[in-house]
């Protein structure tokens, strides 16, 4: 089947390339065209012979869903590992509740304001304008990328590096850079 399509796009190339020349003169212009032209007629041959499976479940939505209600959990002990640049282990922090993203936020970041246009006599325009909104604490901008979370004892804190996130502990052939002292 593969290779009766393929015969039949390099035929459909042929014929087209011969048929638009002007006195066997082929110019790139007409040689785009011809190609483009063959190129939509095979894959729209191809669309017509494929019949697409009929779908009662989505496992791609499942599997939200489970994340959802899997990391929505205050009292969910995690575990981060914290990574450096070439991916050795810095530090292994156990996590409460999730990691978050410091891009998100409670209220939307953006605002769409209507503006009206004032035109000749009796004509006027209004326009939507998407303009950057101020966060709940009044303040205007983006936080620098990264996540933040709070450790089982309650204490914020932030990465803004590569990790690793896991609901089980990890076990590692090599030791943190960081570790750990007591005080």
């Amino acid at each position: 089947m593969k290779r009766k399509v393929m015969v039949a796009v390099a035929f459909a190339s042929m014929s087209l390339l011969f048929a638009g020349c002007e006195e066997g003169v082929l110019t790139p212009e007409n040689s785009y065209n011809q190609a483009t032209q063959a190129n939509e007629q095979a894959v729209n041959q191809m669309i017509e012979n494929d019949v697409l499976p009929e779908i009662n479940v989505s496992l791609e939505r499942e599997n939200l869903k489970r994340r959802a209600e899997f990391i929505n959990q205050a009292d969910r002990i995690g575990y981060l590992y914290l990574l450096s640049d070439n991916g050795q282990l810095i530090k292994e922090v156990q996590v409460l509740g999730k990691v978050s993203s410091l891009n998100s936020y409670l209220t939307p970041m953006e605002d769409i304001q209507i503006v009206r246009h004032e035109g000749d006599g009796s004509l006027s325009m209004e326009t939507p304008v998407t303009t950057q909104a101020a966060d709940i604490d009044g303040t205007w901008g983006e936080n620098a990328s990264g996540i933040f979370w709070f450790d089982a004892d309650g204490i914020y804190q932030e990465w803004s590096g590569m990790y690793f996130y896991s609901a089980e502990r990890q076990s590692f052939t090599t030791q943190p850079i960081l570790v750990e002292v007591a005080q």
